[in-house]
Parts: C-alpha cells; structure tokens; sequence
C-alpha cells in the first residue's frame, strides 16, 4: 500500500500532470509591446492592455488567448499605420481566442492573392470572438472585407462597429465559407467598390442578428450582398439609408438566405432594387418584413427588385410608400423570373412611368403567385385615379403580354365598373379599411372586408402574422377562424370604428365604438342618430 501511495504522488508532481492556472499578462507591465505579451502566452491566458494608442500589426497563431483593453475602445487604440491587418488571427485558436474592448484602425490589410485583404482583422481557419470593438478607417485595396475579413472559420463578432471602412468588396465585413455570427454590431459610412458596402458573404452560411447597417455604399448591394450559394440568416436588422446602383438595401445573388424581420427603409438604387435586388435568387425568402420609403430611380423595384430567378418568396411582408421614379413596379418588379407573394400588402407605392403596374409590374415571361395579398393605393405619377376615388386595377399590378400573375383570395383595392379584379378564386376590389395608411398603420379597422376572407389552403401560408400574431383568428366574430388577407390578421372587437357628435369641427361627447358586423350581399347597415339638442344635427362624411 506504502508504494502504491508513492506512485500516486510521483505521478501527480510529473510536468502537465495538473492542470495549470491561466496567467494574466500586461502590457506595458509585464511586456512592452501587445505582440510580446501574445508571444509569451499560453492557452488560456489573459493579455490586459491599458489605455493608449498602440502602433502595432500584431498575429496570434493557434492560440485560445484573451487579448481585453481594460479601458475600453474608447480609451484603448490599436493603429496598423496602414501597412497590414491590424490584428491576424490563424490556424486553429477557436472560441476561447477573444478580441475584447479595443478601436481597431488605419489597416491596411493582408496580402492576399494580389489584394489586401481584412483591413482591420484578418481571419483564416479560425473562430476567434471579437467583441465590444471599433473597427474604422481601415483599408483591404483590391481585396474583400475593410474592416473584418474571415475565410474558412467560425467567427463570433458581438456588439462591434464597422465605421468608414473601405474594400473592394465587404466595405465592413467579408467572409467566404464561415459559418458566422454577427450579433448587436453596427455598420455606418463603409464602402465597397464591387458589392457590399456594410458586409459582403459569399459560399457561407452564418446569422447577422439585431445589427443595423446605416448609410454605407456600394455599386451592388449598398447595404448587405450575399452571394454565391450563401445561405444566411439576416434576422432582426435594420438596413437604411444605402446607395448602391442595383440593390440599395440588399444584393441577393445565387443564393437562398432567409431575411426575417427585417425593416429595409429609405434605401436608394440609382438603377433598380431600391431595397432588395434579387437574381438567380433561387429559394430566396423575405419573411416578415417591412420594406418601405425605397427608391429606385431608372428601371424600377423601389421595394424589391427580381430577375433571372425562380422560387424565391415573400411571406408576411409590408411593401409601402416606395418609389420609381422612372419606371413601373415601385412595390415590387420582375424581369424573366418566378415569384410569390403571400401574406403581403403592397400599398401607397408611386411610380414614375406613365403606364400601370405601380403595385406590382411583371416583364420578360415573369410569373408571380399571389396569396391572400392585398394591393391598395398605388399610384402611377400624374394617374387620374388616386385612392380613396376609383383606381382600376392596372394601376396596382400590370404585366407584359408574355407574363403572368395566379392570384387567389386577393384585395385588388380598388372599386371601379371598368373591370374586374384578375381571375382567381376569392379576389375581389374593395377598399381595405386600413387604420391609418398615411400615418404607416396598414393594420385593419374591424369592419375591413380583409378580414376572415382569406385561405389556408394554399401553400406557404403562414400560422403567424407580420406582428407575430396567431393566424388565423375569428376576426369577425362569426364563431368561425379564417386567416385575413394582407399583411397583419384582425382580432375581434380591436380597432372598431367610432362615430362621433363633432361642434366646428371638434368632437364633442363620448365616442360611440360601432362594433364590427358581418354583412351579406345586399344588406344594409342602419345606425339611428337622436338629436337631443336644441339645434340641427347635421351628418358629413
């Protein structure tokens, strides 16, 4: 037993027998420079920087180290004076490598097959976590991602932002084959000179979540370009105010992401695609979304742009109070490609081009499958009909004699002798009731005919509505569940319709909430008003 007991000990005191302790490394206390404390450190340890400017180009290979600016990034500079990356990180380190608290700037990027490339980091075959950092001015001239690029990792990049940074593709991030994550970061004021001007993905899976992509550029894509078999998730972000030739807000090429709860605003495409320009989109999905106040100035798309495509799809989708300004399809526009709307409403959208199709307009064999949608108050520029009078159809969806539109239960939204509403079952034209359109509330009143008319039969027909709400729901009461058409699906006494006794314009009194009632072909609806005043009761409106 007395030798057994030795071994045991003898054994415990050999080298790497016991797991060691993670050391704590400073710079400048313990090492002059942030690349000799990376030097000397081992898995695990932790590098902590104090408040400065450091003029350093600095590589952790196959390492798990913690490098954190006590001070944070506001306090804590690390300059690459534009020669290379500001910081490379290589072969192997994984989640346990953390970039923490720093602002990253003036690199100038990795020489990478004739370009430089990663501006501000530059990642290959790695994962590391980059947090809480500024990633600006940088620089990949001739090579993908200014301020971050990554290929073939894994990178985590959490609450960051991207600030004027400059690439010829990925002015603020690139990746290509990573499954990534950016999650709470902020991209502004990035340029890109091919695609991509807040972030540019290709060949990659990966998630950009609750991030905001705000005023960045580029010829293709101004906001976020995903290309290449890319299958990305972009899920809670908001893109505004990009520039870009095709795709003001997002360029969707060969690929098949999932854009979800999305608000794409006030994007610009000086060519087509104010907020989404898709080709070869494949099963490209836009799902619960709101797209509105884009323009697109020559060849249409204000809202979203598709061609040479097939299978993609909106689902949930709010289109509104977007732009053409020299063409037709300011809501949405396809070229030679297949589409479907479902669950969609494409309201107030103008176009510039003195023909119809201000909603929707189809070109060059285009097909587009519309369920439970609605289309109201389009408007062609200089129309003769404007909303609330009559608007004929055309006017909110059009197309070329070699394509064509398969509606079912669809609100064409107009109500005019002219002509029907296209063929389908369950269409019909008739003034949505929204609660208040000009104010951007495309929700409905209750005694909107939206409500319970649409179907959940037909394919993609989605259980939630644009708010997140149950579909469907027994909006009107009548003891029997069925989804609405358009975008949000009505519950049952909310949002009634007031009258009110008004004096100069003024109301008067309490308001009296006309509860919603379903009403047959033919039937009338009676409200008998009593004058118990002493002067006359007279009715407007």
């Amino acid at each position: 037993m007395r030798r057994r007991h030795a071994t045991l000990l003898a054994l415990l005191l050999l080298p790497g027998a016991a797991t060691r302790a993670a050391d704590v490394l400073t710079v400048p206390g313990d090492h002059a420079t942030i690349q000799a404390a990376i030097d000397a450190a081992a898995d695990g340890d932790e590098i902590r920087v104090a408040a400065g400017t450091w003029f350093e180009n600095v590589v952790i290979t196959g390492k798990d180290v913690t490098l954190r600016a006590v001070d944070g990034a506001a306090a804590t500079v690390m300059d690459g004076g534009g020669a290379d990356s500001v910081v490379t990180i290589l072969n192997g380190p994984g989640a346990g490598c953390v970039v923490d608290g720093f602002t990253i700037r003036n690199g100038g990027g990795r020489d990478n097959d004739g370009g430089r490339w990663g501006g501000g980091v530059y990642i290959e075959l790695a994962s590391p976590t980059l947090r809480n950092c500024v990633f600006r001015d940088c620089t990949a001239a001739g090579g993908n991602g200014g301020g971050v690029f990554a290929a073939q990792g894994d990178p985590v990049i959490d609450d960051c932002e991207f600030l004027d940074n400059q690439a010829f593709e990925g002015g603020g991030f690139a990746c290509e084959q990573s499954d990534f994550l950016i999650r709470g970061c902020t991209f502004r004021g990035n340029t890109s000179l091919a695609a991509g001007g807040a972030a540019g993905v290709w060949r990659s899976p990966g998630r950009i979540e609750d991030s905001v992509a705000d005023d960045n550029a580029s010829p293709t894509g101004g906001g976020i370009s995903l290309r290449w078999s890319s299958t990305t998730v972009v899920d809670g972000v908001t893109v505004r105010g990009n520039e870009a030739s095709s795709g003001g807000g997002f360029d969707i090429y060969r690929s098949a992401p999932r854009v979800v709860d999305c608000v794409i605003e006030d994007n610009v495409a000086s060519d087509r695609g104010g907020g989404l320009f898709l080709q070869y989109a494949g099963e490209a999905r836009i799902e619960r979304c709101i797209v509105r106040r884009n323009a697109a100035n020559d060849s249409g798309g204000g809202g979203i742009y598709a061609i040479d495509g097939g299978g993609w799809s909106a689902v949930n989708t709010l289109l509104h109070d977007n732009t053409a300004r020299s063409s037709s399809g300011a809501g949405v526009s396809l070229s030679s490609d297949i589409g479907s709307l479902v669950n969609c409403t494409v309201a107030r959208n103008d176009a510039g081009r003195p023909a119809g199709g201000a909603g929707i307009w189809l070109s060059g064999g285009s097909a587009l499958r519309l369920v439970n949608c609605t289309l109201w108050g389009n408007t062609v520029r200089g129309a003769l009909h404007d909303p609330p009078g009559p608007v004929h159809s055309h006017t909110q969806i059009d197309a070329d004699h070699d394509s064509g539109v398969e509606p079912t239960h669809c609100n064409y939204g107009y109500d005019s002798p002219v002509a029907p509403p296209p063929g389908g079952g369950g269409n019909f034209g008739r003034n949505p009731l929204f609660r208040d359109a000009a104010g951007g509330d495309f929700r409905l009143l209750g005694i909107s005919p939206n409500i319970d008319s649409g179907t959940s039969l037909a394919p993609g027909v989605p259980d939630t509505d644009l708010d997140g709400r149950a579909r469907p729901q027994d909006g009107d009461g009548d003891g029997t569940a069925a989804v609405d058409i358009g975008a949000f699906e009505h519950l049952h006494g909310e949002a009634p319709v007031h009258a009110y006794v008004t004096r100069d314009g003024r109301p008067i009194g309490a308001a009296v909430a006309v509860e919603p009632v379903a009403l047959g072909v033919g039937q009338v609806l009676a409200l008998r008003l009593v004058n118990g005043g002493a002067g006359p009761l007279a009715l407007t409106g």
